[in-house]
C-alpha cells in the first residue's frame, strides 16, 4: 500500500461490506500497480484481483466472471462446448477460459491482453468495435443455429 502511495497518484478505496480497490489515474499507472501487486497476490493462496481499466478491486481467487458463468452453466446443465462468452477488458479473461466457454469473442476494441488471449485461445476476434463487435461475434456464433 505505501509503495502505490509513494509511487502513484492512484486512491485506495476501502467501504465497509465491500472489497478493498484501487482506482488509478490512468492505464499506465494501472499497469505499474498491477506489476507490483502480481507478486504479493499469488503469494496469497485466496487472494485475487479483478482490473477493469483503472479501477481495480481484491477478491477471493475462487470468484470471477469465470466461475459465474461456470455455475450458470451447471444450473442449467449446459456443458462449456455451448456455452458463449464476449469481453474487452482485463476483468473478462477467466470468463473467456475454453474452459468456461468454447465460443468466446472479444470486440476489435479490446485491450490488447485480451485480443492476445483470445487469439490464443481459438476465439473470435470481430472487425467491428463495442456494441457491433458483439453483435458480429452473435451472428457468427449462432446465425446458423436457427
Amino acid at each position: 500500500r505505501s509503495d502505490v502511495a509513494e509511487h502513484t497518484g492512484a486512491q485506495w478505496v476501502e467501504a465497509e461490506g465491500d472489497p478493498a480497490g484501487i482506482i488509478s489515474r490512468t492505464s499506465e499507472e494501472m499497469d505499474w500497480i498491477v506489476s507490483h501487486i502480481r507478486p504479493l497476490v499469488a503469494a496469497e493462496p485466496l487472494l485475487a484481483w479483478q482490473r477493469n481499466s483503472i479501477y481495480l478491486r481484491f477478491s477471493h481467487r475462487d470468484y470471477h466472471k469465470g466461475s459465474a458463468l461456470g455455475e450458470v452453466a451447471s444450473l442449467f446443465d449446459l456443458a462449456a462446448e455451448n456455452c458463449f462468452a464476449i469481453g474487452d477488458s482485463h476483468n473478462d479473461f477467466e470468463m473467456l477460459d475454453p474452459a468456461f466457454a468454447a465460443r468466446t469473442a472479444c470486440p476489435a476494441n479490446s485491450v490488447p491482453e485480451i485480443l492476445s488471449h483470445v487469439r490464443e485461445t481459438g476465439g473470435l476476434i470481430t472487425s467491428r468495435i463495442h456494441g457491433a463487435g458483439a453483435v458480429e461475434a452473435l451472428e457468427h456464433y449462432f446465425r446458423g443455429d436457427r
